[in-house]
């Protein structure tokens, strides 16, 4: 997977998350070595010009939340998320992976995908409002996640 290849992203991702789903730890470094070479290739090609380089971008961020240590891959999402301008239906799976990665850091991201004024989680729907369920516990609770929805 670390070797160098054009137009083998999905290929990549989903090896990658087949070796998560069977056990197999990655630290943030290890994963990017095989998943920047596809966001470079589908940031390159311009992410926003269909649907597919969106697609698989947020399923590269969505990996990244089931690392060795989740609060390093939610931090890289965070980031990535901050750098790029995605419309809601594009990171319905990156929410998901979040609510789904029961780290505690994922619950700021979702808060920050919500905005101060909330329009975030009209847009996200059901995917956000999951996703806060999913990671429950004090952190999300003493957030006020559930204020207003």
């Amino acid at each position: 997977m670390e070797l160098p290849g054009r137009f083998d992203g999905w290929t990549r991702v989903g090896a990658l998350e087949s070796l998560l789903f069977w056990g197999v730890r990655f630290s943030l470094e290890e994963a990017l070595r095989i998943l920047d070479p596809v966001m470079e290739e589908v940031r390159a090609s311009g992410i926003h010009n269909d649907n597919q380089h969106a697609w698989l971008f947020a399923r590269c961020l969505s990996v990244t939340a089931f690392i060795e240590q989740p609060a390093a891959g939610v931090a890289k999402i965070r980031e990535l998320l901050s750098d790029l301008r995605f419309r809601p239906n594009e990171i319905g799976t990156v929410v998901a992976a979040l609510g789904a990665s029961r780290c505690d850091d994922a619950v700021e991201v979702l808060m920050e995908l919500a905005g101060a004024d909330g329009k975030g989680v009209e847009a996200l729907l059901e995917s956000w409002i999951e996703a806060i369920h999913a990671l429950g516990g004090r952190r999300a609770a003493s957030s006020n996640c559930y204020r207003g929805f």
